[in-house]
C-alpha cells in the first residue's frame, strides 16, 4: 500500500470504508428511504459531497501539530470528523473518520 501511495506524489488518493461492499445493501434501500422520509431526515450526501466537503476542511493544515476533530454539515446533515497522520506509513499519510447520528 505504501508503495501505492509513493507513486502518486502530488494527488489526493482517497479510500472509503463503506458498511456493505457486497452490493446486498441496496435490497434495504426501500426501507431505509421510508426511515429516511419519516423522520424528515436530510438526503445522505454523496460521495462527491463527502470529499468536497473534507477537501474545504484543510485537513492537512489541521493534523500538522497531532489528531484533530470538528463538526462538520454536509448536505444539510451534521457529521464529526477526526484524522491524524500516521508518519510511520508516510508523513503525509493519514486516516479520517467521518461519523453521522443518522
Amino acid at each position: 500500500m505504501l508503495e501505492a501511495l509513493r507513486g502518486r506524489t502530488g494527488q489526493v488518493v482517497g479510500f472509503l470504508a463503506a458498511p456493505d461492499p457486497s452490493g446486498h445493501q441496496m435490497s434495504w434501500y426501500p426501507i431505509l428511504s421510508m426511515i429516511e422520509a419519516v423522520h424528515g431526515l436530510p438526503p445522505r450526501p454523496s460521495y462527491e459531497d463527502l470529499i468536497a466537503a473534507l477537501g474545504q476542511v484543510g485537513l492537512h493544515a489541521k493534523t500538522g501539530a497531532g489528531p484533530a476533530a470538528a463538526p462538520l454539515k454536509i448536505t444539510d446533515r451534521d457529521f464529526g470528523w477526526a484524522a491524524a497522520r500516521l508518519p510511520k506509513l508516510d508523513p503525509d499519510v493519514g486516516i479520517v473518520v467521518l461519523r453521522s447520528e443518522v
